[in-house]
């Protein structure tokens, strides 16, 4: 059933296809795509049904994949292949189950390989992509569901000439196909589809080996793909192929899949998982249900610029969170970041409200408890927080800082709101720390401005175990009325000084606010 050939079928069909790619210098500065860099972002192989398209026939010239890099590396795919999945009936086709059975969960049935050249248009910047198209022309005049593919990067030869191919676009080389008639990127509608990015050597692919249809000696040839070569991979279906029963990828490759209708004019792309201030990086859990989203209307290169999430903020009014990238609230919710320096009598707390966009980083939301929405964009920045020391640490041991500091961790609480003091940190003016389970908040304050608080506060650096949040409060917290005996130790007036036991008025105790009387 296993026969190993040669690929000199695929060398051929090089030769009369061409390349037209001109080769780069190297650079110190440029990488080798890997795991969790780059991946499959987009593929577009429905096509537009007849009754929408102006050629009055179903159409699929305008079929194409995007390549992205969600990394913060110029990467060169240079040499990164690209595999297009065995698709045969369920009868004959290579599912997980006869793989594993066959080979013991080790490789991937293809049908077609291809490799990207090494070329200027291989060379990847950070949030770029490359679309590789059969046929790089303008398909808008087809229908509204076709794009214009005018720039793509790179366009798969047709050597019967079925598809229109253009001399001045780059050629993907084709490594191997199973038909020999068929040298474009058979993206097959019509039934299951799994596209695979995998890095290997030349050695290695001359080495791969063969397999025909499930429990066939003759017919197509396959090319089995070692899992272990493979840096990311989707799976969609048609709707006649919807069961868990015909997928092909392992659930380390890709644990879920997509229904994509033949004619169908969708697209799918994966969704935006973060905004970052120079690219957005995109939804990869190695989940194609979870990480890919549909659509009719969006085009090559385009990918969602705003993502809304929904935050809870509990019954005491604060929530802590750490954004990585702009986001704007509605005007009852106050965004505060902290900071401290040597001079520091008491924390600065830089405060804005209202709908405009802020610098990622770590941030403590104020507003009456309930639900609320962060729209995250990419939008330029509006209003924004500068020389904040206020830190989203979590349980990656190792956190270094420079010496002389203290880690003050923020608590919101039924009892307190405001930062305590850990102690295993505090004690040999550490240089790095390991922290436990979960995610806080952390100020880590040098030992003058802990000190100058301190005094402030009417305590010394020593026992200055707990400092009270003196911040913005929502107007709808509940004030308490306490005594002035209560009030003395612990309170501080609204500009953050400590007072005495004949203080009258607001004040905040343990981080709420309250109310003195005699």
């Amino acid at each position: 059933m296993i026969k190993t050939s040669t690929l000199s079928a695929c060398v051929s069909a090089i030769a009369v296809l061409g390349m037209a790619c001109v080769a780069t210098e190297a650079s110190a500065k440029i990488y080798a795509p890997e795991k969790g860099k780059v991946v499959i972002s987009k593929i577009y192989y429905g096509g537009t049904p007849k009754a929408e398209s102006s050629t009055g026939k179903n159409y699929l010239d305008g079929q194409y994949i995007e390549i992205y890099n969600q990394s913060s590396d110029t990467l060169d795919l240079g040499g990164l292949y690209i595999g297009n999945g065995e698709a045969d009936s369920n009868t004959l086709m290579w599912n997980i189950s006869r793989i594993k059975e066959a080979y013991n969960d080790s490789t991937i049935t293809m049908k077609q390989i291809f490799r990207i050249p090494s070329c200027s248009k291989s060379i990847l910047a950070p949030g770029a992509s490359i679309v590789i198209c059969n046929s790089a022309m303008d398909h808008t005049a087809i229908s509204s569901y076709e794009s214009d593919l005018s720039g793509a990067d790179f366009e798969v030869r047709d050597i019967k000439g079925k598809k229109t191919n253009h001399a001045d676009v780059d050629s993907l080389q084709l490594t191997y196909t199973a038909y020999s008639t068929v040298t474009y990127m058979l993206l097959s509608q019509a039934g299951p589809l799994h596209l695979s990015l995998f890095s290997a050597t030349d050695d290695e692919i001359a080495a791969l080996q063969d397999t025909y249809a499930y429990g066939k000696e003759t017919g197509n040839v396959y090319k089995r793909v070692p899992a272990k070569y493979v840096i990311d991979g989707i799976e969609l279906m048609n709707k006649n192929y919807s069961d868990a029963e015909y997928k092909h990828l392992y659930d380390t490759i890709d644990a879920g899949y997509q229904i994509c209708a033949s004619y169908s004019g969708e697209t799918y792309y994966r969704k935006s998982a973060r905004l970052l201030t120079n690219r957005i990086v995109l939804a990869d859990t190695d989940n194609s249900t979870n990480d890919l989203a549909v659509s009719t209307t969006i085009r090559p290169r385009e990918y969602v610029s705003e993502i809304d999430s929904t935050v809870v903020i509990p019954a005491t009014g604060h929530l802590a969170i750490n954004v990585s990238s702009n986001f704007r609230t509605s005007a009852d919710v106050m965004v505060s970041s902290i900071n401290a320096t040597a001079k520091s009598t008491a924390l600065n707390y830089l405060n804005h409200q209202g709908d405009s966009v802020f610098m990622y980083g770590s941030v403590i939301l104020t507003a009456q408890p309930g639900e609320y929405t962060l729209h995250f964009t990419t939008d330029s920045i509006q209003a924004k927080f500068n020389s904040t020391v206020v830190y989203w640490l979590d349980q990656t041991p190792g956190v270094a800082y420079r010496k002389n500091r203290m880690l003050y961790r923020f608590v919101n609480n039924a009892d307190s709101v405001g930062f305590v003091r850990d102690e295993t940190y505090a004690a040999d003016n550490y240089t790095s720390c390991a922290l436990g389970e979960g995610q806080h908040l952390y100020l880590p304050l040098n030992t003058t401005a802990v000190g100058n608080i301190a005094t402030t506060l009417g305590t010394t650096q020593e026992a200055l175990s707990f400092i009270p949040w003196t911040g913005p409060v929502a107007e709808t917290t509940a004030i308490e009325q306490v005594n002035a005996d209560a009030a003395t130790s612990v309170a501080v007036n609204l500009a953050g000084m400590p007072v005495g036991a004949d203080y009258k008025g607001f004040v905040i105790v343990n981080g709420k606010k309250a109310i003195v009387k005699k």
